[in-house]
């Protein structure tokens, strides 16, 4: 049938002969709402709004085929193959969709996770790429945000943001749809548990793909991206071989369990790595987990020396929290002064900042307190993880990953990781140094 309507009142409805599905015709919008049609935004942004409609209704039902014609013009195409990876090929193209990563996660009480991420080399500007979905509906959540937010932390570059689509099905009995006229927001029954799971999938999604792996030996193994998988030559290496092994290097020299040489700064690698020289050989060094252990040394041993200084900020600043951790901030507020922050609360979910750490004070003091209060947990404990709070401090406050770092910077972090007694891993269990022997150099270039 077709329905025509215009501005309000009902022109046409009758039978008429169509293809199967819905088409739904939009013309001169607010001709008749002058104060509306002022007010409208540049063609441009207008079209982003209007795609942004579209989008999830797209990654959201990949079963049913879309598409979007502004003035004459295809913007969007979904094929309605039913594949999720089609979708997204049809919203993101084809070498984006490439990168993206897959996964499941299934809980009790008949709740289940599913979706798609992009891998840190695909970013956008905004959070407007951050998709979620509540049993196929598209909906607003600030936990969920944060809690993808959180799961890639460390992982991107400053003011960069994931590209993610999180489907999220639960019973009916689980969820709150009534917290906003247009049911767009909604509330968890067990916020808390749907928070970690989310956090979780993602970081176990992002940790399947390997980053910048050296060639060493060849090992077989299956990478799983949506549907289709492939099997590939992925490359391992050892790290800080053990010296007893003399047919790896028969002319082992001291063993690094106890320090890291000293090490000659050569160059760096794609703005994440430091390339080093020392007695042994080469050193690869992750530039954001080497910092990430210095940062988390150092912050601890100030934090138990209660030498701590806090910075005030000369505009105070009002910050909206999570709801999650409005019960945990209202419990900790004073373990987050021992960290440096000086903040009160200021009115329902919200704090009023005004001093954060000084040795952290050149970062951004909103996302630097954001940080802090995920790093007291969830409150669902009597007491928060101190040394989760320390990681995530240490970890904002690290150089990132895709940041040039001057010579004079790298040689720093080397001095400083070569002090650290944990220097092998950041405090979240990343490696932070990989070693390569002259001797398994030399063969690799057949002078063995």
């Amino acid at each position: 049938g077709r329905v025509e309507i215009s501005q309000g009142k009902l022109i046409r409805k009758e039978r008429t002969g169509a293809p199967l599905g819905t088409s739904v015709v939009v013309r001169s919008l607010f001709s008749n709402v002058p104060a509306r049609l002022k007010f409208l935004k540049s063609v441009g942004v207008e079209t982003n709004h209007i795609t942004q409609v579209v989008v999830p209704y797209i990654l959201g039902r990949p079963d049913v085929r879309f598409s979007l014609n502004i003035d004459g013009k295809l913007k969007l195409n979904s094929p309605g193959t039913g594949g999720a990876l089609d979708a997204v090929r049809s919203v993101y193209g084809v070498d984006k969709a490439a990168q993206f990563l897959s996964f499941e996660f299934e809980l009790p009480d008949q709740i289940w996770l599913s979706g798609l991420v992009s891998d840190p080399s695909v970013t956008a500007g905004n959070r407007n790429g951050i998709i979620t979905l509540v049993n196929g509906r598209s909906v607003k959540n600030r936990n969920l945000q944060f809690a993808v937010e959180s799961a890639f932390q460390g992982v991107l570059k400053e003011r960069r943001y994931p590209i993610a689509m999180i489907n999220i099905g639960l019973p009916l009995s689980n969820v709150d749809v009534n917290v906003h006229p247009a049911k767009a927001e909604i509330k968890f029954s067990q916020e808390a548990v749907v928070f970690d799971s989310v956090k979780a999938a993602i970081r176990q999604a992002l940790t399947n793909v390997p980053i910048a792996t050296p060639v060493v030996s060849r090992v077989p193994r299956t990478i799983t991206v949506g549907q289709a998988s492939r099997r590939e030559e992925v490359a391992t290496a050892n790290l800080f071989a053990d010296s007893n092994d003399q047919s790896h290097n028969p002319d082992a020299k001291p063993s690094l369990e106890d320090r890291l040489p000293v090490l000659r700064v050569v160059g760096q690698i794609a703005s994440c790595y430091l390339v080093a020289e020392g007695y042994q050989g080469m050193y690869l060094i992750d530039q954001h987990a080497a910092h990430e252990r210095v940062w988390f040394e150092k912050l601890r041993a100030m934090i138990n020396a209660k030498d701590l200084e806090i910075q005030g900020l000369l505009d105070p600043i009002v910050i909206e929290i999570p709801e999650l951790f409005e019960e945990a901030m209202g419990i900790h507020q004073s373990l987050l002064r021992k960290y440096g922050f000086d903040c009160e609360p200021f009115g329902s979910g919200t704090y009023l900042l005004r001093g954060v750490p000084l040795i952290l004070g050149s970062l951004d003091p909103r996302e630097l307190f954001l940080n802090a209060v995920y790093g007291i947990g969830s409150g669902q404990s009597a007491e928060p993880d101190q040394d989760a709070l320390i990681k995530t401090l240490a970890c904002h406050g690290s150089v990132r990953a895709g940041q040039k770092l001057s010579v004079a910077e790298m040689q720093e972090l080397l001095r400083d990781l070569e002090s650290s007694p944990n220097f092998r891993t950041c405090p979240h269990g990343r490696p932070t140094v990989l070693s390569f022997d002259v001797a398994f150099i030399e063969k690799q270039f057949g002078r063995r």
